[in-house]
């Protein structure tokens, strides 16, 4: 084979092999992204042949069909067009999306010289040859001998007291167990107001990093990271987690909290007996090192009481590691699932989760002259603590907005979770409402119980699963979960009169999904609305 051999006449091993690979982490669809339309093959600006559209219809047509997305997509790509693409054309396009392992298969098979990797990062090239392992494994100092409570983590101590609310509960290990912690505070929530133009502005205390913070500002060479975080050896971090020790935590001393598309979480017990989070990036995730970065710089300068505390990183070894407060109640969707045999969330707890969830974007949208837009909203990144405090989480998406009075970016890379996407990002349109459409998914998931995506009922996606349900009557109630207890609750506004909380928060929610962004309400308004529902209810 050689360069002109068009991917539609590949062998089938060679398919397969080109499948493995673009499966990973979904990186068929970094590909996808990078694939110009016919005819701009050349052109200094690019224009993309493929829309958010297409990778959501391969990702229900991979569900429907149970067939691998990265097929669905070589088959398409491969045979679409005047001109089809060939090897040569598929190899160029590899390097453009960074994915160099099938890159480097692809120019073993047309026997050209690889592709050039980059210098540094995850993509830069490994000598593993016998002669420069052991060069490595040479300068390796001796396994240190000092106890893990010798370590120096005054600055992670430091950070972890400044930034978390103490957890008094964890589960069952064989290891050192955390003791509850005295005298935990709050932050300040942010609330809002509108000024003689109609827009919105926050008022009430920031928590603005303190000066001595500021000028501890650290900064990695490597990656250009500004932050006050402290930086963590990956040795501490293995200590920390038994390991990094695959078994799920509670069971058997196993430390694995779970795992996303871009890394794993193990819970930490530090030498002070506290309890973290250490996320553990992928290597080959796609962009790793933008997400690593993202994640650093929003939450250093991002602090909220409804956002996930950030306490420290690690980026000295090929591996790159978060370290968060740790959040004994898990995720919002697994609590709604009730998994692990966990008690059912009251319609009252649902409602305060769902009022500091909404404070904590709005905060992310109004804090700064310009909006950071979340861009994945959902339930299984929002998090909560002992008292069931909802804290925002997973920050790897964050994109910076334009000023407050034009917040809408054109992107030719759409990326997120297909349920909870509004209509326009599937056109690369970025703005504060689709973190609003996100928000009022997950108000219907905190009203029904059910999963965002489910392949198995009439309208695969919860939105349309709804409105399909819910078109005819204009209520909830057919789908309502009811183990929550009586969403219909008595209230006294100059007499007695029942409040119906759940047909609220679903004319909410009914809103923030509106196809139509313009229509869309802003967070403002959106927690002004749930503050209206506590208010009526206390």
């Amino acid at each position: 084979m050689d360069g002109s051999t068009l991917i539609r006449k590949l062998p089938p091993g060679v398919v397969c092999d080109l499948i493995r690979m673009l499966e990973t982490r979904d990186a068929w669809k970094q590909l996808m992204a990078t694939v110009p339309r016919e005819g701009h093959e050349f052109d200094d600006c690019f224009v993309p042949k493929y829309k958010m559209e297409h990778i959501k219809l391969i990702e229900q047509a991979g569900v429907t069909q149970r067939h691998s997305c990265a097929a669905i997509f070589l088959d398409e790509w491969g045979t679409s067009g005047r001109k089809q693409p060939d090897l040569a054309f598929l190899l160029r396009q590899l390097g453009k999306a960074e994915l160099f392992r099938a890159a480097d298969y692809v120019a073993d098979i047309i026997k050209v010289p690889p592709l050039k990797r980059p210098d540094t990062g995850p993509a830069a090239p490994v000598d593993v040859s016998e002669e420069n392992i052991e060069k490595l494994l040479a300068k390796l100092p001796p396994k240190p001998s000092r106890p893990v409570d010798q370590y120096n983590t005054v600055e992670i101590n430091r950070a972890f007291d400044e930034m978390t609310i103490p957890d008094n509960s964890l589960p069952l290990l064989d290891g050192p167990h955390v003791q509850p912690l005295a005298g935990a505070t709050q932050e300040e929530s942010v609330a809002c107001t509108v000024d003689t133009r109609g827009e919105y502005d926050v008022v009430g205390e920031q928590n603005t990093l303190p000066v001595d913070q500021l000028e501890r500002l650290s900064r990695n060479v490597s990656l250009h990271l500004d932050t006050f975080l402290p930086h963590l050896q990956y040795s501490e971090l293995e200590c920390f987690t038994d390991y990094f020790n695959e078994l799920s935590a509670g069971r058997d001393g196993g430390r694995k909290l779970g795992a996303g598309a871009f890394g794993s979480v193990y819970l930490g017990i530090l030498p002070s007996k506290k309890c973290v989070a250490v996320k553990r990036l992928h290597r080959d995730a796609v962009n790793i090192e933008k997400q690593f970065r993202n994640e650093i710089e929003a939450l250093s300068r991002f602090r909220h009481n409804n956002l996930l505390g950030l306490i420290g990183y690690s980026c000295d070894s090929s591996i790159y590691c978060l370290v968060y407060e740790y959040m004994s109640n898990g995720s919002l969707q697994d609590r709604l699932a009730c998994k692990d045999k966990e008690s059912v969330l009251h319609w009252q707890t649902r409602l305060n989760i769902a009022q500091g969830t909404a404070h904590g974007i709005l905060y992310l949208h109004t804090a700064y002259e310009k909006p950071l837009i979340h861009r994945d909203i959902k339930s299984a990144n929002i998090l909560l603590d002992q008292q069931l405090v909802p804290k925002l989480g997973d920050f790897g998406l964050v994109r910076l907005g334009q000023h407050s009075n034009t917040v809408t970016m054109p992107t030719t890379t759409v990326l997120g979770t297909s349920a909870y996407m509004a209509p326009e990002a599937f056109r690369g349109d970025v703005s504060v409402k689709l973190d609003t459409f996100s928000f009022g998914v997950v108000l219907l998931e905190i009203l029904t119980g059910l999963p965002p995506y489910d392949e198995e009922r009439e309208g695969h996606d919860l939105v349309t699963h709804v409105e399909a349900m819910c078109e005819d009557t204009d209520s909830i109630d057919i789908l309502l979960d009811k183990r929550a207890g009586d969403w219909v609750t008595s209230c006294v506004v100059g007499h007695q009169e029942e409040y119906d909380v759940a047909g609220r928060l679903y004319s909410i929610a009914v809103k923030c999904i509106g196809d139509n962004k313009r229509k869309r309400p802003n967070m403002a308004t959106v927690v002004e609305g749930l503050e209206e529902i506590v208010g009526f209810i206390t």
